[in-house]
């Protein structure tokens, strides 16, 4: 596992790289629907639940209104990739993993207070990707197996 976490590290520095030379406004963004999965939505506004919703086995989902949802979605997608393709992530990690990028963008939108950029929301999300490499090197990453009502491991602890 070592050589996959010293390969993860290296595309995260990478992709930090292409975040600070804005190269994700250069690729093509779905600006409109933003990014879905996991029990994360990012979306440029807060979407409707159909009615026909009905609480089930799958958690609630966590949203994330920003006018950057486009952006978020081509950074969720980049680690998407490259922590699945070294074994890191998996049907049973994927929620806390998403979960906690979706709660990290959210923390920055309270400290911005309305006035977020592109730039560091995507920086927050991956700080928070190099959290989640190093405790998974450290054999401390932890989640649920089921995440009841939607709640992460990440929602439990105080910050």
């Amino acid at each position: 596992m070592d050589t996959n976490i010293e390969t993860v590290r290296q595309k995260l520095v990478d992709v930090q790289e292409e975040i600070r030379r804005g190269a994700f406004r250069f690729q093509q963004l779905d600006r409109n629907n933003g990014w879905g999965g996991a029990g994360v939505i990012f979306s440029r506004e807060r979407l409707a639940a159909p009615a026909s919703a009905v609480k089930g086995f799958y958690p609630e989902t966590k949203y994330i209104t920003t006018p950057h949802a486009g952006e978020a979605g081509w950074l969720l997608n980049r680690l998407r990739d490259i922590f699945s393709e070294a074994g890191l992530i998996d049907s049973c990690t994927k929620i806390e993993f998403f979960g906690r990028l979706a709660n990290a963008a959210l923390r920055y939108q309270k400290q911005a207070r309305r006035n977020e950029t592109d730039t560091l929301l995507l920086a927050a999300m991956l700080a928070e990707a190099k959290v989640i490499l190093g405790e998974m090197e450290k054999g401390k990453f932890a989640c649920f197996m089921v995440a009841p009502g939607g709640v992460i491991v990440d929602d439990l602890l105080k910050r």
